[in-house]
């Protein structure tokens, strides 16, 4: 009965650190997506100054979480994800009403990944099966 107990207590604990992971995976690509979506219309207003601090800020968002992110997620999906955020930053250096395109593009190819991310660790019958 104990080793029971015992299978039961460890399947709950494995349970909850699953929601914990899935939680802290959601809460980071939604942040993510929040800082991309700032950038991209402050791009569009054209406010580049704006759009530069916001690109550095999620610089160091993404640092910041990407140590426990490759702990829980495919290092694929955080790499693709990184070099988009560098190529923001790369984008916005030099940035001008004739190369904005440039870096609507990478906020646009950021989105997608960064929802991807969100839509790969959610869990769903396609992602089960």
């Amino acid at each position: 009965m104990k080793k029971v107990s015992w299978a039961g207590i460890l399947a709950l604990f494995s349970v909850v650190i699953c929601i914990v992971c899935l939680i802290y995976v959601v809460e980071a690509s939604d942040k993510a997506k929040e800082y991309v979506e700032e950038i991209q219309a402050a791009v569009t207003k054209p406010d580049y100054e704006y759009a530069k601090l916001k690109a550095q800020e999620l610089d160091e968002f993404w640092k910041k979480k990407h140590t426990f992110l490759s702990m829980i997620v495919h290092h694929k999906n955080l790499e693709e994800i990184e070099e988009s955020v560098e190529l923001i930053k790369t984008s916005l250096e030099n940035i001008n009403e004739d190369n904005c395109i440039d870096c609507e593009m990478e906020n646009t190819r950021a989105l997608s990944r960064i929802k991807h991310l969100r839509d790969v660790e959610l869990p769903s019958i396609s992602n089960i099966f």
